[in-house]
């Protein structure tokens, strides 16, 4: 192939490519239908501002937020957050908003109720401005009529465009405690009944209990614990501008909630009170605001002691059943390491005090060591018996108790360490994580019993040798054979 033709090929193949663009950026004649029927050309994320008034009732107004542009705010008629999931309904309905049937100038707009009209809304989009009004509904009272300003024709509309806009600004209120996103929180400080504080580092998902003690989390258990907060609504609002807080018990709250995050923190005040001859939960963000209900089972959610919340796992977020060493020191000493898909015993099976004695590896009962890990990855707290405790020796957990080293693989490795004290009498066992000194009791029947036992793979006996005759002493006969049938 020569350079004239490669150079007419590429402009062969460029050509092919530039109608192929105009080809699929024009719209098909049933796309146009298709597009014709939309009453709006716009997308509900270029939406900006939303101003309408149903008949005889005042106008509401909506704005986006100009930073957070999935936050909206109700303007008219009070200044409040407003509900990012109603006003998607609003907009829905707008964009997707179809004409079912269109009447060409028709001679009276007050015919078709649309002069005065039932409801007029005003549009602000990003690339420009939009007004329509809506009328009465037609004769099967499943459509209503509606005219773009600047337009000559009336369409009609399913009738929900009118149902959707009925709503009140109360029931377009934002209801949600709190602002914060759930996810970036670093601090969650809970004042009660069962103070709390649990804390993490940003973009880190595990959770710390900071007080009434340092301690693992659970971490499972606090966003559990997050997202019972984030659920609870607002029940109803009792005022817009307070003057007296303390005529509903939040001058002195009884219970608080504060939440921070990376930015900025909000702090929740809850007060129980009584009206009617019944209990009310009333709140309001200490920042300022209307104060408002909220049910009273939110106090259940709050007033958990912050025990609840401890990671109950002995080994924490190891896997027991995905260890590749195990060290043993105490009563017996010894190690198994897996190599492969095979384990080997490093220590004499009666080994006995701390003291490591580990000759030549051999090889060790697989079965045994697995039904061994699953027994320790079973290990869970079952009583918090003393935290920071400054004796273990009254627990038996000083030098004679088993001391554990468990070690999984992966990159890099993980390591954790157990002190387990003899069973008790009545299945129970105390253990320890060196270095926290949080004491922990645990259900168990037999579990230093397996400690004990001894991980050597059996093995085969050794076979017997056939006895061979030896010679014949003098006067002795040789033994006879049984004759054959010949």
């Amino acid at each position: 192939m020569n350079k004239n033709t490669t150079v007419i090929l590429l402009v062969l193949v460029s050509i092919c490519g530039i109608f192929l663009f105009l080809d699929r950026s024009n719209p098909s004649t049933d796309e146009r239908k298709e597009k014709d029927k939309n009453v709006f050309s716009f997308k509900a994320d270029d939406v900006r501002r939303l101003e309408w008034a149903v008949a005889p009732g005042a106008a509401l107004v909506l704005e986006r937020d100009e930073e957070a542009k999935d936050r909206w705010h109700l303007r008219e008629p009070l200044q409040a957050r407003a509900d990012a999931g109603e006003v998607g309904t609003l907009l829905s309905q707008l964009e997707f908003l179809r004409k079912d049937r269109t009447l060409e100038a028709p001679q009276s707009l007050a015919e078709y109720g649309l002069e005065p009209p039932r409801m007029r809304l005003e549009i602000k989009t990003g690339r420009g401005a939009f007004a329509c009004r809506v009328g009465s509904e037609n004769a099967n009272q499943d459509k209503v009529y509606l005219q773009v300003e600047g337009e000559s024709g009336v369409c009609l509309v399913e009738k929900g465009l009118l149902e959707a806009f009925r709503k009140t600004a109360d029931q377009l209120r934002d209801r949600s405690l709190f602002t914060l996103d759930r996810w970036s929180l670093t601090r969650v400080e809970v004042q009660g009944t069962y103070p709390k504080v649990f804390t993490r580092q940003a973009q880190v998902p595990d959770w710390k209990l900071a007080q009434p003690l340092a301690a693992k989390a659970n971490s499972t258990e606090v966003n559990t614990f997050l997202g019972d907060l984030y659920g609870v609504k607002i029940k109803d609002f009792v005022t817009e501008t307070p003057q007296e807080p303390a005529a509903y018990g939040l001058a002195e709250a009884t219970r608080t909630v504060m939440l921070s995050g990376r930015e900025r923190q909000e702090k929740l005040l809850l007060a129980l009170g009584r009206r009617l001859e019944q209990d009310i939960l009333f709140g309001r963000l200490e920042s300022g605001g209307p104060i408002f209900t909220v049910e009273l089972e939110l106090l259940g959610k709050l007033d958990r002691p912050a025990n609840d919340y401890r990671l109950r796992q002995a080994w924490e977020e190891v896997v027991a059943e995905q260890a590749v060493f195990l060290e043993v020191t105490g009563p017996k000493s010894y190690q198994l390491k897996k190599e492969g898909e095979n384990w080997f015993v490093l220590g004499k099976a009666g080994d006995q005090g701390p003291e490591k004695s580990l000759p030549e590896k051999k090889p060790a009962d697989g079965e045994l060591v697995k039904q061994l890990l699953v027994k320790l990855g079973a290990l869970e707290v079952s009583k918090f018996v003393e935290d920071q405790a400054q004796d273990l020796e009254k627990y038996d957990l000083g030098e004679k108790a088993w001391h554990l080293t468990l070690a999984t693989g992966g990159t890099p490795p993980a390591e954790k360490k157990l002190i387990v004290a003899r069973e008790l009498a009545v299945g129970w066992l105390r253990f320890v994580r060196p270095g926290e000194g949080h004491v922990f009791a645990a259900v168990t029947t037999d579990l230093t019993e397996w400690l004990g036992k001894d991980y050597l793979a059996p093995t085969a006996p050794t076979p017997v040798a056939p006895a061979v005759p030896g010679p014949l002493k003098a006067g002795e006969l040789p033994e006879a054979t049984p004759a054959g049938d010949g």
